[in-house]
């Protein structure tokens, strides 16, 4: 039996993977994919940040923050997904998050975080409503230490 693509169950976790991805590649059209049209990201690393609304500034907020560091490759690790249940057509959804840097130095654990989602079915498959990042380390130190 064919698992429907657009069960919360399987298209979030496609979806998870399908970001994941697209910004390790710094795929554009992959990322834009993955975010509905009105989406909106809200970053907490130094707590000063505001919200940012629209698929498209998603994007180039996520890519501009990515292309920082371009020499170093980033791996993007989702695990400890919990997926509501749907209400309203929405479901919510929290991740932790872990980047791994590799660069001229060898690799070490970037950053880590958590996500808190709430997911949304596009025109064909899953797609993020809303993010919310949550700092929780970054280069090894505790967010609280200002790191940024």
């Amino acid at each position: 039996m064919a698992r429907d693509p657009l069960s919360p169950e399987l298209g979030i976790r496609v979806l998870m993977h399908r970001y994941a991805a697209a910004i390790d590649a710094c795929d554009t059209e992959a990322l834009l994919a993955c975010f509905a049209e009105d989406a909106t990201l809200e970053t907490l690393v130094r707590g000063d940040e505001q919200p940012v609304i629209g698929r498209e500034a998603v994007v180039d907020s996520l890519l501009s923050a990515r292309a920082i560091a371009s020499e170093v490759r980033r791996d993007h690790l989702v695990s400890e997904l919990e997926i509501g249940s749907v209400r309203d057509g929405v479901v919510l959804v929290s991740s932790r998050l872990d980047v791994i840097a590799t660069g001229p130095a060898g690799a070490r654990h970037w950053l880590a975080g958590t996500y808190r989602d709430e997911c949304v079915v596009g025109q064909t498959q899953w797609v993020f409503a809303s993010r919310r990042f949550d700092l929780v380390f970054r280069d090894g130190g505790p967010a609280e230490e200002g790191t940024s």
